[in-house]
């Protein structure tokens, strides 16, 4: 497919991104049936993506959790256009991207999607203000307005006064609010954030956080995190959970419990008392099953759901406690 019509077009355009502020808002995004291949040699094949489907809802704050080598960043690069599925199909506001050209991929990528990656991707050379302005250079928006927009985005992201630092000159909490405001540069619809928090302390992975939610709540942008950081997942709307390259469930932050404080002590102890509640619920489960209470296939699924969300909050204890 070498032209979009429709939808997207009017993202192309330069001249939509303004100086300061966020005025284009998220759109919808559908994955359908995402198998990934790595053939390694004709003997040796990695299955990333075991037929992934779902749907992530425009404006909304969604999260991708599991264990490492799950497939979270093989799922999340095809959705940015980074990758491209062996079969199945990424939809971003019905348009199917799976089908479009290099060319077009790339307009994409610099218009539509901010990507926030793990690696965060500064240019060493270039001071914070000159990496902002990076992607509104190659997207052709005036040497005003990017500088304005750059220094604009810095002050949102709390940085003004590092603007002319070059990324070894600051933080590791820094470099990746750096990257989140990189990543914002042309005004994308959709944000997406590979394991934002992972490297950072307390303090930085709370402001992170909260930049992430904001522009999901504040300014209508579609998030889309993979993370281990439960203050994340409970501010989510949508978790998705992946095991063996596989979408094994799909859960409300509710069912994590809210955490109203982030201190890492207290959010153990959340999770430990939402575990012993679920072992609870899985004990009752067996019990009302035995005395006849539930057919077999009612047990089935309703202990499959409590023996998934088990193996979720225990994964994220886990990563907490290391």
């Amino acid at each position: 497919m070498n032209k979009i019509s429709g939808s997207l077009d009017y993202l192309f355009d330069p001249r939509r991104v303004p100086p300061k502020g966020f005025f284009t808002k998220g759109l919808d995004i559908e994955v359908k049936d995402l198998f990934k291949t790595y053939i390694i040699t004709p003997e040796i094949q990695v299955k990333a993506l075991r037929g992934v489907s779902f749907k992530v809802v425009k404006g909304s704050l969604s999260v991708v959790i599991g264990p490492s080598g799950s497939g979270k960043t093989t799922l999340l690069n095809i959705i940015g256009c980074l990758d491209k599925p062996t079969s199945g199909s990424v939809l971003i506001d019905t348009i199917d991207v799976t089908s479009l050209n290099e060319k077009i991929l790339e307009k994409i990528r610099l218009s539509v999607i901010g990507f926030v990656f793990q690696s965060l991707n500064l240019i060493p050379i270039l001071s914070a203000l000159e990496n902002v302005a990076l992607p509104m250079i190659a997207f052709n928006v005036p040497r005003e307005v990017r500088i304005r927009r750059a220094k604009w985005l810095l002050n949102e992201v709390g940085l003004s006064d590092r603007a002319l630092h070059k990324p070894f000159e600051l933080s590791g909490g820094q470099q990746q609010r750096v990257a989140i405001a990189v990543s914002l540069a042309n005004d994308p619809p959709i944000v997406i954030a590979d394991e934002p928090t992972a490297e950072l302390d307390y303090e930085n992975a709370v402001r992170v956080m909260e930049l992430l939610w904001k522009l999901s709540v504040e300014y209508g942008k579609t998030i889309l995190v993979s993370t281990h950081d439960y203050r994340i997942v409970t501010k989510s709307n949508t978790v998705f959970r992946l095991e063996d390259g596989k979408l094994i469930d799909i859960y409300k932050p509710t069912e994590f419990v809210e955490v109203k404080s982030s201190k890492t002590s207290e959010i153990t102890d959340i999770l430990r008392k939402r575990l012993s509640r679920v072992e609870e619920d899985i004990k009752e489960l067996v019990s009302r099953y035995s005395r006849g209470e539930l057919s077999l296939e009612d047990f089935n699924r309703e202990y499959s759901r409590l023996r998934n969300l088990y193996d979720a909050l225990r994964e994220l204890l886990i990563t907490i406690s290391k």
